[in-house]
Order: C-alpha cells, then structure tokens, then sequence
C-alpha cells in the first residue's frame, strides 16, 4: 500500500511514516494489509515474508535489524490461517 491511506479505518496520512506508526499504534496492523498481529516481531516476520517487494527501503531495514538472520526451518506465525517453516505448507 502505497497512496498514505490505513487499510483498517481508511484515514489518510500524508507521509508513509505517519501511517506506519498509526496502523501499528491504532490498530496493531501491518500499514501494507491490514492484517493484524501480536507483536512487533510478528510484524516484521510478517512483512518480510508478505510484503517484501513493496517494502520501502526504511521498513526492510528495519524488520531485517529486528528479525536479525531468521531461520524459516523454525516455526513462524505470519497469520492466524497459515503456518510457514511446517510440512503440512
């Protein structure tokens, strides 16, 4: 999502950081989707396995930081329906 709207509530935000922070702040959603998650780290997993090609440079940097080398082989909840890293995929 790139036009500054939130996919929760639909509010139009003028800088992709003042979304970010509202999606999150407001809602506990990803600013791209939607999709809402527990954690941080739930959301950084989940934009680095969902929405890596749409990342802005400053988001990819930071979910890479915060992840650090994450092994996919373990167990990583990306939403409440599918389960990656199983194999049952």
């Amino acid at each position: 999502m790139t036009d500054g709207t939130c996919p929760v509530c639909g509010d139009d935000f003028g800088a992709s950081g003042a979304l970010s922070d509202h999606a999150w702040d407001a809602h506990d959603a990803c600013r791209y989707c939607g999709e809402e998650l527990t954690t941080e780290d739930e959301l950084y997993v989940h934009w680095l396995a969902r929405h890596k090609g749409e990342l802005s440079r400053v988001d990819r940097k930071r979910a890479e930081s915060e992840v650090g080398p994450l092994t996919f082989g373990i167990l990583v909840r990306c939403s409440p329906h599918r389960m990656y890293g199983t194999s049952d995929e």
